[in-house]
């Protein structure tokens, strides 16, 4: 397994620990991350019934569509430049239009958490959304028990 990720940069100590992790716990800890990080970074609204049931739940119906979802990280994108134009920097609404766009970036890679590079890209969106890991890390005991 490769572990040559965006996440080694920043916390090599989380990509050691995800190491030991089996598929299904890196599913559910992928999803409870963006789940958390869509929460705080107000995030829910821009998602639709289907994705925020399963981040919810877990349970994946047919209507969760990357597509969609990969739209609404555009647009969130582009709020963040605009933002960030009109303010010629990084303002306050700048950040939290950053923030929504990354944590929804980490519910498209949640989406394949189990996957090893695909849960350690969910871990770094969070982590570049909300600027911290210590709820990171608490999600993750919960589920390694």
């Amino acid at each position: 397994m490769n572990e040559d990720t965006r996440l080694d940069l920043v916390r090599p100590d989380l990509v050691e620990r995800g190491r030991r992790l089996a598929p299904a716990q890196r599913a559910a800890i992928a999803r409870a991350v963006a789940a958390w990080a869509c929460h705080v970074s107000h995030a829910e609204p821009y998602l639709d019934a289907s994705v925020r049931a399963w981040l919810a739940t877990g349970r994946a119906g047919p209507c969760l569509n990357r597509d969609a979802i990969g739209s609404v990280i555009e647009w969130l994108d582009n709020a963040c430049f605009d933002s960030q134009e009109e303010a010629d920097g990084y303002d306050a609404q700048a950040m939290a239009w950053f923030s929504k766009a990354r944590s929804v970036n980490a519910v498209l890679y949640a989406l394949d958490g189990a996957d090893p590079r695909a849960f350690y890209d969910t871990v770094y969106e969070a982590h570049a959304a909300m600027g911290e890991c210590s709820q990171i890390e608490a999600i993750w005991a919960r589920h390694e028990a």
